[in-house]
């Protein structure tokens, strides 16, 4: 993760992301985390621990991105010169749905996607299609019957 986070920039630790979430819970004051999935050599097991790691902080809400990578941004360049591997659509949508099997139940979800401007977004370009992508989540969820936080009671009752 300090690899991750000194790549795309980030200027913080995890720890004093941690810490000012544990302050401000103390204030009464309601936390909304964002994640990127898909940031640069990121594997699926590494995007579901931070979904654990922010049940553990007792997060309020959350909102889930994909990276993007935009025009005339140094992230650009660094692609260009690189070439890592950019989340499929199908990747994407089912490491989502194993998050959300994670994320405790009483986390609200502001954000599955976003929705980038076209004219902006070098890859991946199916982030433009937002409804296709919310509908994907959807169906695989309905079809195998999958709830938020499925995977956090499954481990209570097992724990018990």
């Amino acid at each position: 993760m300090k690899k991750t986070s000194k790549l795309i920039n980030r200027c913080s630790t995890l720890d004093s992301f941690d810490n000012m979430v544990k302050k401000l819970k103390q204030r009464n004051i309601n936390v909304v985390a964002h994640i990127i999935n898909g940031l640069p050599y990121e594997t699926e097991d590494m995007m579901i621990e931070t979904v654990k790691h922010l049940n553990d902080l007792n997060i309020d809400g959350i909102k889930i991105h994909m990276l993007g990578i935009l025009k005339d941004t140094p992230l650009e360049k660094y692609y260009q010169n690189n070439k890592f591997h950019i989340l499929t659509k199908e990747e994407y949508v089912n490491i989502v749905v194993k998050q959300l099997e994670y994320l405790n139940e009483e986390i609200v979800i502001h954000r599955l996607t976003e929705d980038p401007n076209p004219s902006d977004i070098i890859e991946p370009t199916w982030l433009t299609k937002k409804f296709t992508i919310l509908n994907e989540i959807d169906k695989i969820m309905s079809t195998r019957n999958l709830y938020q936080g499925d995977k956090v009671k499954e481990k209570k009752k097992n724990e018990q």
